[in-house]
């Protein structure tokens, strides 16, 4: 075998020199950052309060369904008002990324005239709120479809998440008035 340390070079290859027992307790043995102290075994990453496993932790949280599409209405626009200045931000990013990578994400937005919440859904999540929202930024209808998140069950403060990009060919970050508001996660 020509590789570097003590584990198999490949998934699913056995460790040289170890079998039975011996690979066991070598799994048990402490897993080591590469400085300091160990951070527990293998076994130990793996459980929650001794009673069930992360995996099966995960699929006992519920998670409810995304809301029907609403119109705008004052509580919404506090929300989305709340993060504008980390939206326009993220557009500039996007716009010096399509400028050095030609990406085309946000070529439609040469001019933002507006700020304007049209539609917005909710979707609550197991530490908090999710907000998506269609913003139209240009008089020509441009929108883009924003994520915001609300943490303790919405008494925590309102964060901004992303913006909703696809391929430059189905275009970018700029959505229309007509396109759907979809759940999203980048």
């Amino acid at each position: 075998m020509s590789h570097y340390g003590p584990g198999p070079a490949r998934p699913g290859e056995a460790l040289e020199g170890i079998s039975g027992d011996g690979a066991r307790e070598s799994m048990q043995r402490s897993v080591r950052p590469a400085v300091g102290r160990p951070i527990g075994t293998l076994e130990s990453l793996t459980e929650l309060d001794g009673s069930a496993t992360a995996n099966q932790k995960v699929q006992e949280i519920p998670i409810s369904e995304i809301s029907p599409l609403l119109p705008a209405d004052d509580k919404a626009e506090k929300i989305f008002g709340s993060v504008k200045d980390d939206v326009l931000k993220k557009i500039w990013d996007l716009h010096e990324k399509d400028a050095i990578h030609n990406l085309n994400e946000v070529w439609k937005l040469e001019k933002i005239d507006s700020y304007e919440l049209i539609s917005y859904r909710v979707e609550e999540v197991p530490h908090g709120i999710n907000y998506y929202g269609k913003i139209q930024m240009t008089k020509k209808e441009d929108c883009v479809h924003v994520r915001a998140f609300r943490a303790q069950e919405g008494k925590g403060p309102i964060k901004f998440h992303t913006i909703q990009t696809r391929p430059s060919w189905d275009g970018g970050a700029v959505f229309s008035l007509e396109d759907p508001l979809r759940r999203f996660e980048y």
